[in-house]
């Protein structure tokens, strides 16, 4: 390789890294850096925010969703018991058409025989 054409090379080199030292060296270049940052962290933050009050209304939300199945919970636990009380089968019983049993017969185990002809 020719000397002439290898210190050209590092010419240029050197003129592209003067380059950039000059622009990174500026004033402007240093304002319009720390403006993209503070840009940045403004819409991090913007982003963070958001994202926290969303969650806290989901939160909220989910949190009165428990205390309305807690209430239709309790309101289904008293009906159970109102149905289950014996004066409401007894009524049931009388409206359904249902007669008492007269001849009742019990199988007892000991015999061995369940069901013969």
């Amino acid at each position: 390789m020719p000397r002439h054409f290898h210190l050209t090379k590092i010419h240029h080199t050197m003129r592209r890294v003067g380059l950039i030292m000059r622009l990174m060296s500026t004033r402007k270049t240093w304002r319009g850096l720390l403006a993209v940052a503070l840009i940045a962290v403004g819409f991090s933050y913007l982003t963070t925010m958001v994202s926290v009050s969303t969650h806290g209304y989901k939160m909220k939300d989910l949190e009165r969703r428990i205390e309305a199945l807690k209430f239709e919970n309790k309101r289904l636990n008293l009906k159970s018991a109102e149905m289950q009380t014996p004066q409401r089968i007894e009524a049931w019983v009388r409206e359904s058409g249902m007669i008492a049993a007269t001849d009742v017969q019990y199988v007892s185990s000991t015999t061995g025989v369940v069901a013969a002809r």
